[in-house]
This record gives C-alpha cells, sequence and structure tokens, in this order.
C-alpha cells in the first residue's frame, strides 16, 4: 500500500488567483491601505451605481493585467497635460490678475516636470466666485426681493 500523502504549499502565484483578488490586492498594495478596505469599498460601490462599478473594476482590471503599459500611458498623458498647461516661452499672455512682485512671461524660468503647480489664482478667483454667490443668495433670500416679487406676481394677474 502506497501512503498518497498531499503535498501542501502555501505559496500561490497571484496568476491563480481569481480577478477580485488580483484587482483588490493589487489596489491595496498600491495605494497603500488594507485588501478589504478596497474589497468593501467595491461591494459598497455595486450597491450604490453599479455600471460605474463595473467600469472601474474592469479598468482595474486592465492595469492589473498590463501595469506597465497603463503607468507608461498615464505617465505620457499627464506629460502631454502638464506641457498643455504651462505657459510658452513666445505667448506674451498675461494672467488676469496681477500680482505685486511677479516677473514678466519672458522672464519666468521654465517650469520643471514635477513641481507642484500654484493655486493661488485659481483660489483667488473661487473666493470672489463665492463672495458674489453669496451676495446673491443673501439678495434672493431677503424680505424685499420676496415683497417685489409678490408685486410682480399681483401685476402679472391684474392684466
Amino acid at each position: 500500500m502506497q501512503n498518497h500523502q498531499k503535498r501542501h504549499h502555501h505559496y500561490k502565484a497571484p496568476e491563480h488567483h481569481g480577478p477580485i483578488r488580483r484587482v483588490t490586492q493589487a489596489l491595496a498594495n498600491k495605494f497603500n491601505i488594507p485588501r478589504k478596505l478596497v474589497l468593501v469599498g467595491f461591494i459598497i460601490g455595486v450597491f450604490v451605481n453599479f455600471l460605474l462599478t463595473l467600469i472601474v473594476f474592469l479598468i482595474a482590471l486592465y492595469w492589473t493585467n498590463n501595469p506597465e503599459k497603463v503607468e507608461r500611458k498615464l505617465n505620457e498623458a499627464a506629460t502631454k497635460i502638464r506641457n498643455w498647461t504651462s505657459p510658452s516661452k513666445s505667448s506674451s499672455h498675461q494672467n488676469q490678475y496681477a500680482y505685486a512682485g511677479s516677473t514678466t512671461q519672458a522672464n519666468r524660468p521654465e517650469p520643471a516636470q514635477d513641481v507642484d503647480f500654484d493655486f493661488s489664482d485659481l483660489c483667488r478667483q473661487f473666493d470672489d466666485l463665492e463672495r458674489r454667490t453669496a451676495g446673491m443668495e443673501k439678495h434672493v433670500s431677503s424680505e424685499e426681493y420676496n415683497l417685489n416679487k409678490e408685486f410682480r406676481e399681483m401685476k402679472k394677474n391684474d392684466k
């Protein structure tokens, strides 16, 4: 009689895991979070918006199977966006807002590839928009606005 013992080994190659395990593990490793958190996120996503979750999962599966190709494409796209958004040397276009002590467009150094973007202009525009919106909200919610609105409705009804 032969003693047939199964050899148990604990290592499993990533290809032998199912697609859900591969995707959740790859995303967990990429973003340095627990795999179960990624899995819970996908489960919640299925209930909230199934189609979007399925699209995200399929994209993540493609990225898991072809990481070099996807990351190369993302880097190329990021470089194109950086080049597109950075001001050109020949442009004489000035910013809408002038900053004290700022240099002209021609004297600015060429931006480096990994420079953090300066969002001060965007923040200034947002603050202005927020201030104007607050003014409109205040006007629309005022008693004077409501009174004028009622007068306009009364005039319409009289005609």
